[in-house]
């Protein structure tokens, strides 16, 4: 299993790397069914007791998100936002916000590398109360 996921990582980081060095269009590559697979990895795996699997999930999770900040990027922003951010990040930032709280922990490292490009105006938007609930979470 372990292994697996080290050639699932591998294929993912550099792919991502030799498509962006090349100026070739990331999307035929990563279409939404094929990241919607890594992520349902993600979400499925972030707790597996192996340490070499988790450490591939921790690094299938953060090029994912750099796809998607890339994807984003040559994409027009949402309507309306003024943070300048596209469908994919926010919708990945949305499920964060929107996790039940007894589910925030598990996913807690995921924000916080989701968080570096995101403004905190997004979270707010999702939810008013987020810093405020976060707040009374931590005590």
């Amino acid at each position: 299993m372990v292994v697996s996921f080290q050639a699932l990582g591998a294929w993912v980081k550099e792919s991502f790397e030799i498509l962006v060095k090349s100026n070739q269009d990331i999307s035929v590559t990563f279409s939404d069914p094929v990241l919607s697979r890594l992520m349902g990895y993600v979400w499925d795996l972030w707790e597996n007791s192996f340490e070499g699997v988790a450490h591939q999930i921790r690094e299938i999770f953060d090029t994912t998100v750099k796809i998607y900040r890339k994807l984003d990027d040559l994409s027009p922003p949402m309507t309306g936002d003024s943070w300048r951010v596209g469908r994919r990040c926010y919708a990945l930032t949305k499920f964060l916000v929107e996790c039940p709280w007894h589910c925030k922990y598990k996913f807690w490292a995921l924000a916080t590398l989701l968080a570096g490009g995101v403004s905190p105006d997004i979270f707010t938007s999702i939810n008013p109360d987020f810093f405020l609930e976060l707040l009374q979470l931590i005590g």
